[in-house]
């Protein structure tokens, strides 16, 4: 069974898909332009963003493999979580709107990997903030 935003018969699935009415024809005169270009800018988007899953990938290599910083938590380990669990629901969105049957395995994947370092980095941010060095102690 389709999913009820596929189904033309649903007003689910007619979004973006209605006939111009005169008026949004000469209030957005682009409308159609934009929708031609559509794919060729979210492909754009979406190379960029998997662009930046490697960079990641080689700044964290680069990091803690050659320059041996030590692994303590610090605030911008969510930094990096972020595009991860981004990446993951645009491109469940991309391949929903696209229909791009080489993409079904990305979305789970990253999905996963962010879920993953997500927990970690909560888990290292609770210690840290757990830790006796980093307890709040009243004046005495």
């Amino acid at each position: 069974m389709e999913s009820p935003d596929k189904d033309p018969e649903t007003p689910a699935g007619q979004a973006g898909r209605q006939k111009p009415t005169p008026l949004t024809k000469a209030l957005f005169p682009w409308r159609e332009a934009l929708r031609e270009a559509s794919p060729a800018y979210f492909g754009l988007v979406m190379a960029t963003g998997t662009w930046r899953i490697p960079m990641l990938l080689c700044l964290g290599l680069w990091r803690y493999g050659f320059q041996r910083f030590p692994f303590r938590y610090e605030p911008s380990y969510w930094g990096a979580i972020f595009p991860l669990g981004m990446y993951a629901a645009c491109t469940w969105h991309l391949n929903r709107a696209m229909d791009f049957a080489f993409l079904d395995f990305l979305p789970p994947a990253f999905l996963y990997a962010a879920l993953l370092g997500w927990l970690l980095t909560f888990t290292a941010m609770i210690r840290h903030v757990l830790r006796p060095a980093n307890a709040i102690r009243p004046d005495r």
